[in-house]
Protein backbone atom coordinates (compact mmCIF):
# COMPACT_ATOMS: atom_id res chain seq x y z
CA UNK A 1 0.00 0.00 0.00
CA UNK A 2 2.84 2.36 0.75
CA UNK A 3 4.18 2.19 -2.79
CA UNK A 4 0.77 2.69 -4.37
CA UNK A 5 -0.07 5.66 -2.16
CA UNK A 6 3.27 7.37 -2.79
CA UNK A 7 2.75 7.01 -6.54
CA UNK A 8 -0.74 8.53 -6.36
CA UNK A 9 0.26 11.81 -4.72
CA UNK A 10 2.94 14.40 -5.61
CA UNK A 11 5.53 15.30 -2.99
CA UNK A 12 3.93 18.65 -2.15
CA UNK A 13 0.83 16.98 -0.68
CA UNK A 14 1.98 13.38 -0.23
CA UNK A 15 2.37 13.30 3.56
CA UNK A 16 -0.96 15.04 4.19
CA UNK A 17 -2.81 13.00 1.57
CA UNK A 18 -1.54 9.66 2.89
CA UNK A 19 -2.28 10.69 6.49
CA UNK A 20 -5.80 11.79 5.55
CA UNK A 21 -6.36 8.57 3.60
CA UNK A 22 -5.20 6.41 6.51
CA UNK A 23 -7.32 8.26 9.04
CA UNK A 24 -10.46 8.17 6.91
CA UNK A 25 -9.94 4.45 6.31
CA UNK A 26 -9.67 3.98 10.07
CA UNK A 27 -12.93 5.82 10.68
CA UNK A 28 -14.78 3.79 8.05
CA UNK A 29 -13.26 0.50 9.24
CA UNK A 30 -14.16 1.33 12.83
CA UNK A 31 -17.87 1.30 11.97
CA UNK A 32 -17.78 -2.02 10.12
CA UNK A 33 -18.19 -4.30 13.18
CA UNK A 34 -21.22 -2.30 14.31
CA UNK A 35 -22.65 -2.36 10.81
CA UNK A 36 -22.05 -6.12 10.52
CA UNK A 37 -23.75 -6.70 13.90
CA UNK A 38 -26.71 -4.55 12.86
CA UNK A 39 -27.05 -6.46 9.59
CA UNK A 40 -26.74 -9.76 11.49
CA UNK A 41 -29.60 -8.80 13.82
CA UNK A 42 -31.69 -7.43 10.93
CA UNK A 43 -31.35 -10.69 8.99
CA UNK A 44 -32.41 -12.78 11.96
CA UNK A 45 -28.96 -14.12 12.81
CA UNK A 46 -28.23 -15.50 9.37
CA UNK A 47 -24.74 -15.17 8.00
CA UNK A 48 -25.90 -14.02 4.57
CA UNK A 49 -26.06 -10.32 5.50
CA UNK A 50 -22.54 -10.03 6.92
CA UNK A 51 -21.22 -12.15 4.03
CA UNK A 52 -22.75 -9.70 1.54
CA UNK A 53 -21.17 -6.82 3.49
CA UNK A 54 -17.77 -8.51 3.24
CA UNK A 55 -18.32 -9.08 -0.48
CA UNK A 56 -19.20 -5.39 -0.99
CA UNK A 57 -16.04 -4.34 0.86
CA UNK A 58 -13.99 -6.68 -1.34
CA UNK A 59 -15.55 -5.26 -4.52
CA UNK A 60 -14.86 -1.69 -3.37
CA UNK A 61 -11.24 -2.65 -2.68
CA UNK A 62 -10.89 -4.29 -6.09
CA UNK A 63 -12.38 -1.33 -7.97
CA UNK A 64 -10.23 1.10 -5.98
CA UNK A 65 -7.09 -0.87 -6.81
CA UNK A 66 -7.96 -0.90 -10.51
CA UNK A 67 -8.62 2.85 -10.52
CA UNK A 68 -5.35 3.52 -8.68
CA UNK A 69 -3.42 1.45 -11.21
CA UNK A 70 -5.08 3.30 -14.11
CA UNK A 71 -4.15 6.64 -12.55
CA UNK A 72 -0.53 5.58 -12.04
CA UNK A 73 -0.26 4.33 -15.62
CA UNK A 74 -1.84 7.55 -16.93
CA UNK A 75 0.74 9.62 -15.06
CA UNK A 76 3.53 7.42 -16.45
CA UNK A 77 2.18 7.83 -20.00
CA UNK A 78 1.90 11.61 -19.59
CA UNK A 79 5.45 11.79 -18.24
CA UNK A 80 4.57 12.99 -14.75
CA UNK A 81 7.54 12.79 -12.38
CA UNK A 82 6.66 10.51 -9.45
CA UNK A 83 8.87 12.54 -7.10
CA UNK A 84 7.67 16.09 -7.72
CA UNK A 85 4.40 15.52 -9.57
CA UNK A 86 5.57 17.87 -12.33
CA UNK A 87 5.60 17.10 -16.02
CA UNK A 88 8.97 15.91 -17.24
CA UNK A 89 10.86 17.62 -20.07
CA UNK A 90 9.06 20.95 -19.88
CA UNK A 91 10.18 23.59 -22.34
Amino acid sequence: MGTVLTQLFPVKIRYSAIALSANLAGVVAGFMPALAATILVATGGGSTGPAILLFVIAVISLVSSIIARIMIRRDDAQGVDQISGDLLNRK
